[in-house]
Parts: structure tokens; C-alpha cells; sequence
């Protein structure tokens, strides 16, 4: 997988092989809820939906009822 164009500009000294891990926002989804694209090292790429701990917001679309 090629690297992808969230992460072009990064300069080298942030692509160490090893966490803390980057991320970049994709999306919001609510208070407490974000999707993510972050980069695992060595060209390795994932894209995660990120709950945060501790926050507790309303979901803004809990489905038909």
C-alpha cells in the first residue's frame, strides 16, 4: 500500500517505527466518537473508528423507533 495523501507532507522525524502512533481525523461522528486513519510503522496503515474514554455525549442518530 502506497502511502496515503493524509500522511504526504509528514516530515520524516514524525515516521518513527515504534507508538506513540499518528493519526489522522476522518470524520466526526459525535461527541465521543471519531473515525480515524493512522499510521502502524513500517508503510502500515489502518482505519479505526476511536471511542474516547471518559466522554459520554448523546448519540445524534440512535435509528428509527
Amino acid at each position: 500500500m502506497s502511502k496515503p495523501s493524509q500522511f504526504q507532507d509528514w516530515t520524516e522525524s514524525l515516521d518513527v517505527p515504534y507508538g506513540p502512533y499518528r493519526a489522522v481525523i476522518e470524520r466526526v461522528v459525535d461527541g465521543d466518537t471519531v473515525h480515524v486513519i493512522a499510521t502502524l510503522g513500517l508503510d502500515e496503515y489502518a482505519y479505526r473508528m476511536i471511542r474516547i474514554k471518559g466522554a459520554f455525549a448523546p448519540e445524534l442518530f440512535s435509528g428509527p423507533r
